[in-house]
C-alpha cells in the first residue's frame, strides 16, 4: 500500500479510532498517543499483509494497545501504592507490615489461581476501574458476557483466597 492511499485511511478512520482509545482511556493526551501508535503498527502490518481487513484489524489493534497502556499504568499504580506515604507521621509496627504482606501475598495468590478469562475482567473492573461497557467494548464480548464473568470471578476468588488462607470456601458439604 502507497503513503498516499494510507493517508486517505488515517484522514477517514482517525476520528473512530481516537473515539475507542478515548473511551478506554479517559486521557485526551493518552488517547492521541495510542492512536498514532495504532496507525503506525497497523501501516507496518499492512505492508506484510496488504489484504488485511483495515477496519477491524484497526480497531482491535487500538483496543489493544489501549490494553497495553492500562496495563503499564496499573504496573505503575502498583508500585506508587507499595511506597510509603511521605505524609505519614506515624509508622505501621512490624506486625502490621507482617499482615498486609501476608494479606497481599494470598490475595496475589488467589487472583493468579484464576482462569484468565475472570482474572481480566476483575483486574480491569477493580484495578482499572472500568465500568462493564467499557470492558465489553476494551475485549470485543458483550455486556452480559462481562458482568457474568464478574459475578463468577468475584465467587470463584473469595473460594480461592479462603481456600489459600485455610478457611472454608462458600461451597456446601
Amino acid at each position: 500500500m502507497d503513503a498516499a492511499t494510507y493517508s486517505v485511511l488515517v484522514a477517514r478512520y482517525q476520528r473512530l479510532a481516537y473515539s475507542i482509545a478515548w473511551q478506554l482511556l479517559q486521557n485526551r493526551e493518552e488517547a492521541e498517543d495510542v492512536t498514532q501508535e495504532a496507525f503506525v503498527k497497523v501501516y507496518n502490518r499492512l505492508k506484510a499483509m496488504p489484504d488485511l481487513n483495515f477496519l477491524p484489524y484497526l480497531k482491535t489493534t487500538v483496543a489493544n494497545s489501549c490494553k497495553d497502556k492500562l496495563r503499564r499504568q496499573q504496573t505503575a499504580a502498583k508500585y506508587l501504592a507499595m511506597n510509603v506515604n511521605p505524609n505519614e507521621t506515624e509508622f505501621p509496627s512490624p506486625e502490621d507490615i507482617v499482615i498486609e504482606l501476608t494479606q497481599h501475598q494470598l490475595l496475589q495468590k488467589a487472583i493468579d489461581s484464576l482462569p484468565d478469562m475472570y482474572r481480566q475482567v476483575l483486574i480491569l473492573h477493580y484495578a482499572c476501574e472500568h465500568s462493564y461497557e467499557q470492558i465489553a467494548e476494551l475485549l470485543n464480548q458483550p455486556l452480559s458476557i462481562v458482568k457474568n464473568r464478574i459475578f463468577r470471578g468475584k465467587k470463584l476468588l473469595r473460594d480461592a483466597y479462603l481456600k489459600i488462607e485455610g478457611g472454608t470456601t462458600g461451597e456446601v458439604p
